[in-house]
């Protein structure tokens, strides 16, 4: 029977056993450097060989997320702290950066890498080349529906992980630069400001909307789990790495449960399990990613409200602090967290002592709260003190035989490890026999943490055999069996690859345009980079035909950053057609799949060192377009791109305004974010699909060896 992977989130040293206790079949867990999740306490190199021996005989695994980008003198860091990681025992590493993938995978040969969600995998081509890159497996970006998965797995043989609960980023991750641009803390690098979660005014002139129009729900694929499991999908992954154990625990739990009662064929209530889901943690309703809709904003709540369980009735004053009285049909507890919302205004409390009144609880809080006030339940004391203990343990079969004349024989197996042993010689008893049941009971003193005995057989004649030596050869089996069940591959460390040193080349300066770019105006630019705002063939063919005259070089055309299922049908024409006298700018993985045609590597696959460049190199690229990371600088051999888009989305903005749907287009090009100190504007790009870029009104600088945006 297939495997199913239940990836549970480790943000420290306690939520790592609260993970494995619910029921996690593996964990991720960042270091202090190099991981996305750099404010999360996480695990140090110290706390490893502990917790993977913990880990692995619970028959979890353990893997460590290295998935930011790397600048050229990190590298060799990175690589020496893999190499501790691997002796340690650690079962996989999630990745991003190309060069790091690149040199991990040469230096040692026999690693497990997986691809990160900051990678943006999110279609065939895109897995195909992952796989190319010598990972095993990808975790497919948020942004991909149900459809998009089975045309993954139908097509390419590589493990599936599936982001199925937890936070949503607004940006189609690894191309978020709003937090790198404005503040100097890239997302890329584990810093990100969460500039999204903060209010911003969406307005096209004709309305406007204030509020969190970039802060998405949370994702909660319960509904989908019977789906994904037929669809071939390996690992169900929580995100949740800044989250506090109650959340860790309840989450993991209730996706044990779904992907048991799948495996068994039961019918499982999933309304029950997203209402613990949303104690826990939700940004209001939750959505089943994009599968139901791309209206995935939710415009008033941008943190955890928990679930409406009543109203407030009253609010007296009582001695120092105010005696409030609750009308609700959901038990209040000491402990408990409370939220009261009336209007824009929200109150929150812990809950001390409790007097319960019919349906009414009396609870004690030092503000006032005003009466009618809606009440929710923020933080669920019981739900998360009574976490149901799924974790695995060991079944061992244990053989004894015990016969006068021989030496004592034992045999401890667990599936398909057997570990024997012989002892001293038995000897024929002269008064008191050791009986089956007292035999069974000395080799039955194992570790209950990790082992069960499913069966124990004892073959025996009536001998002697003194009970110390009895203990010191199961001590010694068990041990053994501990070791082959810890064992791992040798470290075979090699040095690091070679690679070409790039120059800075005298580069011809190249504008960035699209449809409604007066090209006329632009001086000093020998190549134009067509981004276009509706990608079709015929599109192409009339820009081509309007402009050429600007331009004596090829017709150089930027490749989407997004690309889905219905969206490659046209990608893949546009390549065909133009293939022979075109340039394409790959901006994701996916276009590095294209054979036989000129590739540029674009900005959206962030080329921040030497060995990412030699990488693309390799995969074709004939020149390089750096990252537009404002920490990053610029690497040698590439091209600098002066890029002023923040953001690349795949929900539709309009939508957050109007509530509307596709037959009822709003789209008039005319869309603004604005908040105190910014004005921003969202332009969409039309494929099959609208994805909308967020782009800052400022002014674009050009000059030799400049790729300017002129959006």
């Amino acid at each position: 029977m297939k495997k199913y992977e239940v990836l549970s989130p480790v943000g420290n040293i306690k939520n790592f056993y609260t993970a494995i206790k619910s029921g996690a079949d593996a964990v991720y867990l960042g270091l202090p450097k190099f991981n996305a999740r750099m404010k999360a306490d996480n695990i140090t190199l110290a706390d490893l060989p502990e917790l993977i021996r913990y880990a692995h005989l619970k028959n979890v695994q353990v893997y460590i997320t290295l998935n930011t980008l790397l600048t050229q003198s990190e590298i060799l860091s990175a690589v020496d702290m893999v190499g501790e990681c691997l002796l340690s025992g650690v079962d996989a590493f999630i990745v991003q950066d190309l060069g790091l993938i690149s040199v991990l995978r040469n230096t040692y040969p026999e690693i497990i890498l997986h691809g990160s969600t900051q990678l943006g995998v999110h279609n065939v081509r895109g897995a195909r080349v992952a796989k190319s890159l010598g990972l095993s497996r990808v975790v497919l970006s948020r942004e991909c529906t149900l459809r998009d998965i089975e045309d993954i797995a139908r097509n390419v043989d590589i493990e599936l992980e599936v982001f199925v609960q937890g936070a949503m980023c607004v940006c189609f991750s690894g191309n978020c630069y709003m937090s790198s641009l404005k503040h100097n803390a890239s997302g890329n690098r584990g810093e990100c400001k969460q500039l999204c979660r903060l209010s911003y005014t969406l307005d096209d002139n004709r309305k406007s909307l204030n509020g969190y129009t970039l802060s998405p729900r949370d994702n909660c694929m319960l509904d989908c789990i019977p789906a994904l499991c037929d669809l071939g999908v390996t690992s169900f992954k929580i995100e949740g790495r800044l989250r506090h154990s109650g959340y860790v625990g309840v989450a993991t739990n209730v996706y044990r449960e779904a992907i048991d009662h799948y495996i068994s064929g039961k019918h499982y209530n999933t309304d029950s399990a997203r209402d613990k889901l949303s104690r826990v943690f939700s940004r209001g309703d939750y959505i089943a990613g994009y599968n139901e809709t791309n209206n995935i904003i939710d415009p008033v709540n941008n943190n955890h409200m928990g679930v409406m369980i009543g109203k407030c009735l009253s609010s007296t004053k009582f001695k120092d602090i105010y005696r409030i009285t609750i009308q609700s049909s959901t038990p209040i507890n000491s402990g408990d967290g409370l939220k009261f919302v009336s209007g824009r205004e929200v109150l929150s409390m812990g809950v001390g002592n409790v007097e319960k009144n019919g349906s009414n609880y009396v609870v004690y809080g030092k503000n006032n709260v005003s009466a009618g006030s809606i009440v929710y339940k923020s933080l669920d004391f019981d739900l998360e003190n009574n976490i149901v203990d799924y974790s695995s343990k060991r079944h061992l079969s244990v053989y004894i035989e015990a016969l006068a004349g021989n030496k004592l024989y034992v045999r401890y197996s667990v599936d398909d490890i057997s570990v024997e042993e012989y002892g001293p010689v038995c000897e024929v008893a002269k008064s008191a026999p050791l009986t089956e049941d007292s035999i069974k009971k000395t080799f039955a003193k194992v570790d209950r943490e990790f082992f069960d005995i499913d069966s124990i057989e004892v073959v025996t004649d009536g001998v002697f055999v003194v009970v110390s030596q009895m203990n010191d050869l199961r001590r010694k089996v068990v041990s053994r069996l501990e070791t082959l069940l810890l064992s791992r591959q040798d470290l075979i460390r090699k040095s690091l690859p070679e690679i070409t040193s790039y120059n800075d080349d005298t580069l011809d300066s190249y504008a960035i345009v699209n449809e409604t770019t007066d090209i006329s105006k632009l001086q000093d630019y020998t190549g134009l980079i067509f981004s276009p705002l509706v990608y079709s063939c015929e599109n192409i063919r009339k820009f081509e035909s309007r402009h050429k005259k600007y331009f004596d070089s090829p017709l150089i055309i930027n490749l989407p950053i997004i690309s889905r299922v219905d969206d490659m049908t046209i990608i893949d024409s546009i390549v065909d057609e133009f293939g022979s006298r075109a340039i394409f700018v790959a901006n994701n993985v996916y276009a590095l799949d294209y054979k036989n045609v000129r590739l540029w590597a674009g900005a959206g696959l962030n080329i921040v060192n030497d060995y990412a460049l030699s990488e693309v190199k390799r995969l074709g690229c004939e020149r390089v377009i750096g990252s537009v990371e404002k920490w990053c600088g610029r690497t040698a051999g590439t091209l600098k791109l002066s890029s002023n888009v923040l953001m690349t989305l795949a929900h539709c903005p309009y939508k957050t305004l109007y509530a509307n749907d596709c037959v009822d287009c709003r789209c008039n090009n005319s869309l603004t974010l604005k908040s105190n100190n910014s004005s921003l504007r969202i332009v969409r790009q039309k494929i099959s699909n609208c994805y909308f870029e967020l782009i800052e009104n400022r002014p674009v600088s050009n000059g030799a060896g400049i790729v300017s945006d002129l959006r």
